[in-house]
């Protein structure tokens, strides 16, 4: 009985540590970070679907463009879109910070943290939604 206490222990412990890798995300893919720990994404490839539930920071890329992003946890969330065409919804406490230097890109704020959207020159839209979103 003893021995499956460390086994368990020792499973919640890896689970935890996974939370702060750095991974990529394959095209099609959809990878999330609904863990405690901050956690990093990379999608060279694009066409990459995120989600954030969790309560830790989540740093996301998007080299070849084209990822969706579900953002509904309390942990900021940055996403780099250099491929442009990105979109996406931010629903969380967390704060959301969007960069599109690619262009094209489209996102939603209903949640109580801010949102930006930077580094784009044609085709973005950034629309608030609710009275306690807050877009920059």
């Amino acid at each position: 009985m003893r021995a499956l206490g460390f086994v368990s222990i020792g499973i919640t412990l890896l689970a935890l540590a996974n939370c702060g890798s750095s991974t990529d995300c394959k095209s099609g893919e959809t990878c999330a970070c609904d863990g405690i720990g901050a956690c990093t994404w990379n999608c060279p490839g694009g066409d990459c679907t995120y989600e954030t539930s969790g309560t830790g920071a989540a740093s996301l890329t998007c080299d070849g463009g084209g990822c969706s992003l579900d953002a509904s946890g309390t942990g900021a969330v940055n996403l780099d879109c250099e491929g442009g065409g990105c979109t996406g919804s931010s629903s969380g406490s967390g704060a959301l910070s969007v960069t599109c230097a690619g262009n094209d890109c489209a996102f939603e704020c209903s949640g109580t943290g801010s949102c930006s959207l930077n580094e784009c020159d044609t085709g973005c839209t950034l629309d608030c939604v609710g009275i306690t979103a807050v877009c920059e």
